[in-house]
């Protein structure tokens, strides 16, 4: 059993408010046990259980609900992102807060549109997991829950949060850099990020022009990488004939416009109204379309420079404004609009 981090009552800490929080496991690596296939996920309610009963956290009153089925987080779909917004959705006004067990692979992409879904109302809701399960001899596990627990009692971030290797930060800025370190995240762009307090959540004029959240659907938003040798064919079928898409540059916003017909490509679905959103392949620094002359085709063909999002909170943030019920337009003029603290810079 790790030791458990000072929270109340320890030398040089405030005793904080008692706090009742709901626990919620969706499933990841956390819980999962081993089988013929591999790691699975597996009930976990009672191991947690056990995990904060010996010893208790003082001033921690807490419930834990497992989501059915618990997943593997490979398999996350936005659909399963609504399945965590319910979840708190339906415990909201019972709880004061809540932290979200997951799988590592998609975390930052849930804890984004969790972040966008209650940006308009402020509990904590602290996301983590593991690397290694707890079923391990050496799980990462439960200094993580514990962590979180403790990041939540004492700062109650205003939007959805990323606790993982003894790092908290803002979940619309979480990128998941390892696959085996403790560490698994890292903030994307500025040290700012690293945590959600140091960032302005929000533009409350933009928060409150937009309609109510109805729900994440399943209605598919492509992310596209461009590559050496991409070609207008391959562009164009991925970008297919759907509402929204993520273009991951080069840099700050270069791709290869010299390949013949794909500008034409992008133009094509941005003039049939397409919201395509660009955003950088690297994980510091921002996009400035028309930079350079590679990019300014892209700002020719109606392509919105996504400033300093990461792909994560792109794709969620798009998939947000949608489930809103937006114009194609207003999605456009939005999406580039600090909502839960996912931008750092302006356009």
């Amino acid at each position: 059993m790790p030791s458990l981090p000072m929270i109340a009552g320890d030398a040089g800490i405030p005793a904080v408010q008692e706090i009742n929080i709901a626990i919620i496991s969706t499933g990841g690596t956390f819980g999962m046990e081993t089988s013929e296939r591999g790691l699975r996920p597996a009930p976990v309610a009672e191991r947690i259980d056990a995990l904060l009963r010996s010893p208790a956290i003082p001033g921690l009153a807490y419930t834990v609900t497992e989501l059915a089925p618990q997943i593997d987080s490979a398999n996350a779909t936005p659909l399963a992102w609504q399945q965590i917004v319910d979840a708190i959705d339906e415990r909201y006004e019972d709880f004061d807060g809540f932290v979200i067990v997951h799988g590592t692979d998609t975390m930052a992409y849930s804890a984004a549109a969790v972040a966008f879904a209650f940006s308009d109302r402020h509990k904590p809701i602290v996301f983590t997991g593991a690397q290694r399960p707890l079923s391990s001899g050496d799980s990462d596990g439960p200094l993580n829950l514990i962590g979180a627990i403790e990041h939540l009692m004492l700062t109650r971030p205003q939007t959805a949060d990323i606790y993982f290797g003894g790092v908290a930060m803002n979940g619309t800025r979480a990128v998941k850099y390892s696959t085996t370190a403790d560490r698994a995240f890292i903030s994307a762009t500025t040290a700012q990020a690293e945590s959600s307090a140091a960032i302005s959540a929000a533009e409350p004029a933009a928060i409150r022009s937009i309609p109510p959240f109805g729900r994440y659907s399943d209605v598919e938003i492509p992310v596209i990488r461009v590559y050496p040798g991409i070609s207008a064919r391959t562009m164009s079928a991925m970008l297919g004939d759907l509402p929204a898409a993520v273009l991951e540059c080069y840099g700050y916003g270069n791709m290869p416009a010299a390949t013949p017909g794909l500008l034409d490509a992008i133009a094509a679905a941005s003039g049939r109204g397409q919201v395509i959103v660009a955003v950088s392949q690297c994980v510091d620094g921002r996009i400035t379309l028309g930079r350079s002359e590679v990019s300014t085709g892209l700002v020719e063909a109606g392509v919105v420079d996504g400033v300093d999002l990461t792909t994560e909170a792109a794709l969620a943030k798009l998939h947000y404004l949608f489930g809103c019920g937006l114009s194609a337009p207003a999605v456009r003029e939005l999406v580039v609009v600090g909502l839960a603290g996912e931008l750092t810079a302006r356009v």
